[in-house]
């Protein structure tokens, strides 16, 4: 009578258990990193819209007042003006005053125009930041976790991943469909209102190139960035997706094996 062959036990996988944690703790570091800096960068945005609006308010008030002075001065002049040669001149510096347009800063960062101060943005930016903060606080204490093979570590450490997966597509999905034209347009508008008021940066005096195509060219670079962040950024969490639901990381991280502190590692 033949006997049946014995069942081979799968090994546990301590290392890949220990890899994947301590790439979750180097990501999820670096990440929260920069959403901390990102966060007080949102915090400060209506704060420069309203400081570069208020600078720029003074510049002009100020190119007013010396508009006008130089005016009544050309104005005395005219007045004082003995010859019918100093007339003329004083004449001609008073009108040349006149015709001057109104003193403004082109150059000058406006964030309110530009659309980083619109209230669906910031929502969207906050979002994504507490989403941002929430997810990979968990990532990291997954990753301290699975360094020690812990048996709560490897559910929590794919819920993760797949709430990361799930983030990326439903924030940067909205970004794309819904931020990225708002942007475009608000952008569109700025750089045209600027080559209006210097006709030079197009070589010539001719009329500024149509916003259609400013808001094009940004809609097309928004839209390839949220796409791009979409598809690079569930690459790693679903990598840790796979490795967290192999058998021998699932046989590591059982709980069912008494570990000393630094295990052997054949496998």
């Amino acid at each position: 009578m033949s006997q049946s062959a014995p069942v081979r036990m799968t090994p546990p996988n301590f290392r890949t258990s220990r890899l994947v944690g301590i790439f979750n703790v180097l990501f999820a570091s670096q990440i929260l990193l920069c959403g901390l800096c990102m966060s007080g960068y949102t915090m400060t945005l209506p704060l420069w819209g309203r400081v570069f609006a208020q600078a720029q308010k003074q510049s002009e008030a100020q190119g007013e007042r010396l508009r006008t002075a130089q005016l009544e001065g050309a104005i005395e002049q005219e007045k004082a003006a003995k010859t019918d040669q100093e007339k003329i001149e004083a004449a001609a510096r008073r009108m040349e005053i006149e015709k001057r347009p109104k003193s403004t800063i082109p150059v000058m960062v406006d964030f309110t125009k530009m659309g980083f101060t619109d209230p669906k943005l910031l929502a969207w930016s906050w979002t994504e930041l507490a989403t941002s903060l929430v997810l990979n606080v968990m990532m990291l204490v997954a990753g301290v976790g699975l360094m020690n093979w812990k048996s709560w570590a490897r559910p929590l450490g794919i819920w993760t991943a797949v709430l990361k997966i799930v983030r990326l597509v439903l924030v940067y999905g909205f970004f794309t469909l819904t931020i990225a034209p708002l942007l475009a347009q608000k952008m569109g508008e700025v750089v045209v209102a600027m080559i209006a008021l210097q006709p030079g940066m197009m070589g010539g005096g001719g009329a500024p190139p149509p916003q259609a195509m400013f808001v094009k060219i940004y809609l097309i670079q928004f839209s390839v960035m949220g796409l791009g962040i979409i598809i690079l950024g569930v690459i790693y969490p679903a990598i840790v997706i796979w490795l967290l639901t192999r058998p021998g990381v699932k046989f590591a991280c059982s709980g069912r094996l008494k570990l000393p502190m630094e295990p052997k590692q054949p496998w």
